[in-house]
């Protein structure tokens, strides 16, 4: 116990009133015990406001009669069991869950989806930059661009059927590598 426990012990013991004292605590603490658990979560919880209580009354049994002990204990409980609500409502939040039992979910790439994003890019990057140059402007023009393919046709000089032939043969390029990218990865 504190020093300030140990001199109300000894103030008790002084007034002939310690031995009273614990007798009285002894009594009570089975009720007391009971009495918590129906106000606080758990037996653990019930027992650590119990002993608190104990230890806040210690206080107050040099200069309260005896007969003031048992409703000054009760008080002092219910004050306690109050306390530790507050505490938990402050630590862990009405509805919080703990993180140990939960897994994170995240609209944010993990490190790996982003590496692997980079290398696709770099790979149809590169299949682009391979394709013949009016296969890749047609390719571009209607990808990045939004063109439909007679605006392509117009705006190049070909016809639609050449536009259609250039999306084509790149798409077929741009799958062939997508293809062995997964093959690559499944190993």
């Amino acid at each position: 116990m504190a020093n300030g426990s140990d001199v109300t012990l000894h103030k008790l013991a002084l007034a002939g009133r310690a031995q009273d004292f614990e007798t009285f605590l002894r009594e009570q603490r089975t009720g007391l015990l009971n009495f918590l658990r129906r106000r606080v979560g758990n037996d653990a919880d019930a027992q650590d406001a119990t002993q608190e209580s104990f230890t806040r009354l210690l206080r107050y049994a040099d200069s309260q009669p005896a007969t003031a002990w048992k409703p000054l204990l009760y008080r002092i409980a219910t004050n306690v069991a109050h306390d530790q609500a507050r505490l938990h409502a402050t630590h862990y939040g009405a509805g919080a869950v703990s993180l140990d039992s939960e897994e994170l979910v995240s609209d944010e790439p993990t490190q790996e989806q982003i590496i692997a994003q980079e290398q696709e890019l770099a790979i149809l990057h590169a299949v682009i930059m391979k394709l013949p140059p009016k296969c890749r402007q047609v390719y571009l023009l209607h990808r990045m661009h939004g063109m439909t393919y007679p605006a392509i046709a117009q705006h190049c000089g070909l016809s639609q059927k050449t536009v259609e032939m250039h999306i084509s043969k790149a798409l077929a390029a741009l799958r062939a590598a997508g293809k062995a990218y997964t093959d690559t990865l499944s190993r």
